[in-house]
């Protein structure tokens, strides 16, 4: 939520496009990376100024601030991991009262 909490405190509105360091297409990472940022929820978007081809993989000598696109992947990716674990909990309280 920082990338939010940033684009609200700077006045930030309009869409962004994320730039991630190279990868090879078909890469473990840059599947992942791209999966993420198809697969958010179409109302999240405009949150964190994602629009359609809001976000591309580049060289370092083309591009070099990166870093933004790498937490925005990194920050979905550990809320992710928090909220499989929180299901998780739940579903096993219930499952151990029985």
């Amino acid at each position: 939520m920082h990338i939010l909490q940033w684009r609200v405190k700077s006045l930030i509105s309009r869409p962004m496009k994320y730039v991630f360091d190279w990868e090879e297409p078909g890469t473990p990472k840059r599947k992942e990376i791209s999966e993420l940022l198809t697969n958010i929820h179409e109302q999240l978007k405009p949150l964190f100024g994602l629009d359609t081809g809001g976000f591309d993989f580049a060289r370092r000598q083309e591009a070099k601030p990166l870093q933004a696109a790498d937490i925005l992947a990194w920050q979905m990716k550990i809320r992710k991991w928090t909220w499989d674990f929180s299901v998780s909990q739940i579903l096993n309280r219930g499952s151990n009262a029985a």
